[in-house]
């Protein structure tokens, strides 16, 4: 016969209860949590049934209300950044138009100024082509004026090669022919020459600034004579002082003494370069300037070398070599 054994007095016995009522309250704490399943409860220690913490819940939720509001007011804060967005691109919209045909009508006046530089490039090159043209006919002009010039120079010198220039005699009142031809036989008796005047062909003045005393063109009957004249105006004055050569007073004319100089007739621009050649002597100490059948000529000393003067570019070159 099997015995039965008596739990000890002080044995701890089973609460089934208690554990279900621990069950409750852990699901009542946290629903939405996992399931924790409890651990096999023995029969002798309750002790290692553990009970989640619960999480703390709101006291007091916000009012449906106030959510309203706030939707509210998103709403039409999108509203109106959205119409801003709108009228921002609406205003993009027209700046880019305005813009673009702008750009067409910037380039359309480009085209109008590229033809109309074209145009311009085209008339320059056509104008260069005919100055080009006039400059080379301008210089063939200035050529063949030079050439006319030189021969009626030389048509003018062969015309008056008995010609005699007397400069430095001052006119009178009412001055006439007669009075001329009365000087020019004064002045070759003073040169101890008897000249008629059958011999003088004609005398007259040149034309000559204000203030200028003219010259006188006394052209003889041979040029024979004319050499005879002016041979004797240098061996006259070739040894004699400044005060004692040929002068106004010496041909019994009036007023304040003045030097008389005597020369072969140059045409007008020769003439010029003949003026020249003697003030250039006067300012670089040349002691001789003449003319001899149209041909211009300096000396510096008695001793040196006639340099024949034919152009403006060899008394500047003189002038360079001082």
């Amino acid at each position: 016969m099997p015995l039965k054994r008596t739990p000890p007095q002080n044995a701890a016995q089973p609460d089934f209860g208690n554990a279900i009522l621990l069950s409750r309250a852990k699901s009542d704490l946290d629903i939405s949590g996992p399931t924790e399943t409890p651990s096999p409860v023995s029969n002798r220690d309750f002790s290692l049934i553990t009970v989640r913490s619960k999480r703390p819940r709101s006291e007091v939720s916000p009012p449906s209300t106030t959510m309203e509001e706030f939707k509210t007011e998103m709403r039409n804060m999108m509203k109106s950044l959205i119409s801003e967005q709108s009228a921002m691109l609406c205003r993009l919209s027209e700046d880019v138009s305005a813009i673009k045909i702008q750009n067409e009508n910037i380039q359309k006046s480009n085209k109008e100024i590229e033809d109309s530089i074209d145009s311009i490039k085209n008339s320059c090159v056509e104008l260069s082509s005919r100055i080009n043209k006039f400059e080379k006919d301008r210089s063939d002009c200035q050529n063949g004026l030079l050439n006319l010039e030189k021969k009626v120079e030389s048509l003018e010198l062969t015309s008056r090669t008995s010609t005699l220039e007397i400069r430095n005699i001052p006119a009178t009142d009412n001055e006439t022919t007669s009075d001329l031809m009365n000087i020019v036989r004064a002045t070759a008796k003073a040169l101890k020459l008897e000249i008629q005047q059958s011999q003088i062909r004609d005398v007259y003045r040149l034309p000559s600034k204000p203030g200028k005393t003219r010259p006188i063109i006394a052209e003889f009957s041979t040029v024979a004579l004319k050499m005879e004249v002016l041979n004797s105006v240098r061996n006259y004055n070739k040894n004699r002082a400044s005060t004692e050569k040929l002068s106004t007073e010496m041909i019994g004319l009036k007023g304040k003494s003045s030097p008389i100089y005597l020369s072969e007739y140059l045409p007008g621009p020769t003439r010029k370069l003949f003026y020249q050649a003697r003030e250039f002597a006067k300012l670089s100490d040349y002691k001789f300037c003449w003319a001899v059948n149209g041909k211009i000529y300096l000396r510096k000393t008695e001793n040196s070398n006639a340099i024949k003067v034919d152009s403006e570019q060899v008394l500047r070159a003189l002038t360079n070599d001082k």
